[in-house]
């Protein structure tokens, strides 16, 4: 799935495991790391999600200042903040292992006891002036970024995500499930979907679909049998998609399915969710690719230029008939870490974090924005190839696709 938490806000990576340790001068210990991953797992379902400025604090990395600074703060102020969890957390593993319990029970005795209290009381003063300091530089930054936040908090809402099972459907599954969602997840087969559940916390709440998007009416006929109604679906996020490399685009049969599964699925779906009564946001997942051809790609830009501009023509449609009761965005992200494209040494810096996009479509959708393009540099950068003309295009993209292909 991925190496990364995955669920930020609540979870620690090694890294960040190292610094508690750091900070509580116990050693790490890797068993106990793995006690704590799962446990903290469950944390994102089982306690209150931070909100304002205690979110804002909790977006950033842990570093053992920032670690001795919330454990201060979230003792008299933020009792919710989610160090305040993790802290207790890797105390008490730490506590039942023998060794942890050497460490933290370890006491001066004798004539050290007063020199000690008088060290620790220095140290506490000295740390909250530090805490006091840095308590109100950071309410300035949120007081100023506040104009700016987007929404993101999805608390009793539905979300439809298809294929969820990896790359950036995988990504949108996780951040909804973080920021309080009831999701909706399609899979492709009961691998997927065995793979996939295996590795959520059983506390979340998801439900995952095995459909077969290449299949005419195959995603809607799946959501029907599993009781899934259309007016139950706040959000529909619809990503799911192949790519055929090294397939020429004059292979018909893979041009069909290509389509089917990345364009005509998606009309499916939303006829079944734009019919019924409910207000509801789709997010159509195309392509920065949609502005200009591929070759050996099987047609894969093409269906997302068809899904973009099908998607615009909803969009005029809804409008005239004065349906307000759906919203369309249509998400044109530039190349990102997938089973589609994998970074390589000449390309990983065009690379955009996945997280990041996935968290800007959620942004969005709550947003009622109509178009996303992430990063937009690289959307400048691809018009700006497409103003070449096609002869440019046809020396610029054969060159870059044999580039990639030969490190990949």
């Amino acid at each position: 799935m991925t190496n990364s938490p995955l669920f930020p806000l609540w979870q620690v990576d090694p890294q960040e495991y190292n610094a508690i340790c750091a900070y509580l001068d116990i050693s790490p210990q890797p068993q106990l790391f793995d006690k704590l991953a799962d446990y903290l797992l469950q944390a994102p379902f089982v306690f209150t999600r931070p909100k304002g400025f205690a979110l804002f604090l909790a977006k950033p990395g842990l570093s053992k200042f920032r670690i001795a600074r919330l454990d201060m703060l979230s003792k008299f102020l933020f009792r919710d903040h989610p160090v305040r969890f993790i802290l207790n957390a890797v105390i008490a593993l730490h506590e039942c292992d023998g060794k942890g319990y050497v460490e933290l029970s370890a006491a001066p005795v004798g004539w050290q006891v007063p020199f000690s209290l008088l060290r620790w009381g220095a140290g506490f003063v000295l740390s909250l002036a530090i805490t006091m300091v840095w308590f109100f530089w950071n309410y300035m930054k949120y007081l100023i970024a506040l104009p700016f936040q987007a929404k993101n908090d999805l608390s009793g809402k539905r979300v439809l995500i298809t294929g969820v099972s990896r790359g950036l459907g995988l990504e949108i599954l996780l951040y909804s499930l973080q920021q309080g969602a009831d999701v909706v997840g399609t899979v492709r087969n009961r691998q997927a979907y065995a793979e996939l559940i295996a590795q959520l916390p059983e506390t979340a709440p998801v439900k995952l679909v095995i459909a077969d998007l290449s299949q005419v009416n195959g995603i809607t006929q799946a959501l029907q049998e599993n009781q899934i109604t259309s007016d139950s679906i706040d959000i529909a996020v619809l990503c799911a998609g192949i790519k055929h490399s090294d397939t020429s685009v004059l292979s018909l049969e893979k041009i069909r399915e290509t389509f089917q599964v990345n364009c005509f699925s998606s009309m499916e779906l939303s006829k079944w969710l734009c019919c019924a009564e409910h207000k509801t946001s789709l997010v159509l997942i195309s392509s920065i690719g949609r502005w200009h051809g591929m070759h050996s790609s099987a047609g894969y830009n093409a269906a997302k230029s068809a899904l973009s501009i099908w998607g615009e023509s909803l969009e005029m449609e809804l409008y005239a008939m004065g349906r307000k009761d759906c919203s369309i965005m249509i998400v044109e992200p530039g190349i990102f870490e997938s089973g589609m494209m994998k970074k390589s040494a000449s390309s990983q810096f065009l690379f955009a974090s996945r997280r990041k996009l996935a968290e800007r479509i959620i942004c969005g959708a709550l947003a009622g924005k109509k178009t996303l393009r992430y990063p937009y540099w690289f959307a400048l950068l691809t018009w700006t190839i497409c103003l070449g003309g096609r002869n440019f295009q046809n020396y610029f993209f054969a060159r870059a696709r044999k580039s990639i292909g030969k490190e990949q």
